[in-house]
């Protein structure tokens, strides 16, 4: 039995139609990447990824830090920080609120870094922290009784 010849012709433009319906449903059924989410609270943008610390502050001194990728701290959710400070790495404890901070030191290698390290400096001053705030995307850690400004850069 022979078809008649128009349904020949129809049959590949049939096929094709089907073919373009069943890419596009699947390309609609297709997981979506996960929406980037902006944390919604100063705590959440605080341990949203590690800070690398580019300069320092207070009413005599002002300095920018060298190598800020030697110098960076990572806020965990456990309430626990990891620090890299220069050839050293400390792990320390925080508490913080929507604005206070509060960072105790906990165990630090004891490495003797190159001159002009502030390796020891930096884990001094984040033990004396006392606030937190955000400006321009950078973090600013104000430490006790005047003591001076950290500034840091997401880390990246």
């Amino acid at each position: 039995m022979r078809l008649p010849r128009m349904r020949k012709t129809l049959l590949p433009q049939s096929l094709l139609v089907i073919a373009l319906l069943g890419g596009a449903l699947l390309a609609a059924c297709a997981p979506k990447p996960a929406a980037t989410v902006a944390p919604s609270t100063p705590l959440e943008a605080l341990k949203a990824h590690p800070w690398q610390w580019v300069g320092f502050t207070n009413p005599v001194d002002k300095f920018q830090i060298d190598n800020p990728q030697s110098y960076q701290i990572t806020f965990n959710a456990d309430g626990k920080a990891n620090v890299v400070a220069d050839c050293n790495n400390a792990i320390l404890t925080y508490t913080a609120d929507d604005s206070s901070l509060k960072l105790q030191p906990g165990p630090m290698t004891l490495a003797a870094c190159p001159p002009g390290s502030r390796s020891n400096d930096f884990v001094q001053y984040l033990s004396s922290a006392a606030i937190y705030f955000f400006k321009d995307g950078n973090l600013f850690i104000d430490l006790f009784a005047d003591g001076g400004t950290l500034e840091f850069k997401p880390a990246g």
